[in-house]
């Protein structure tokens, strides 16, 4: 095989697997919360988090502490529809949703903002003359 097939053949597998690296970087990231009903019953859930709509006071006491009421996390419908999910979850539970969402957006504009620059690392050593086939990528061994 000559060597500029191998060459496309790696950039193409490096291509690829740096736009499956920048397609996850951007995508939702899910987030788990412990739900609590207004009759106490415990639960776990967990959603992407670009289908948060909003967190606000639910209408009901929280069991397990009397003078709290349990917050609400709406969330948009996966599939277009008017009405939002609702999971109840404690004051405690809504303030780490918000810490995960806050940390998952910190992330995203980090990758952003480097997936803007390029870095290009040269080996002098290995460079190929100018006019000729690169001679970065190693040989196959026929075995």
């Amino acid at each position: 095989m000559s060597k500029m097939i191998r060459q496309s053949k790696t950039f193409f597998i490096r291509g690829s697997f740096a736009m499956l690296l920048c397609a996850s970087a951007v995508d939702a990231e899910q987030v788990t919360v412990e739900t609590l009903d207004c009759n106490g019953s415990v639960g776990f859930g967990s959603f992407d988090d670009r289908r948060l709509h909003k967190i606000l006071e639910g209408g009901c006491e929280n069991p397990g502490n009397p003078g709290e009421n349990l917050q609400q996390i709406l969330l948009r419908s996966k599939y277009g529809q008017t009405t939002d999910q609702v999971l109840w979850v404690t004051l405690d539970e809504a303030r780490n949703v918000m810490a995960q969402i806050r940390a998952n957006k910190a992330v995203r504009q980090e990758f952003l903002k480097q997936r803007n620059q390029v870095n290009v690392r040269v080996d002098p050593g290995k460079a190929a003359p100018s006019g000729s086939e690169s001679s970065n990528v190693p040989e196959a061994s026929a075995q």
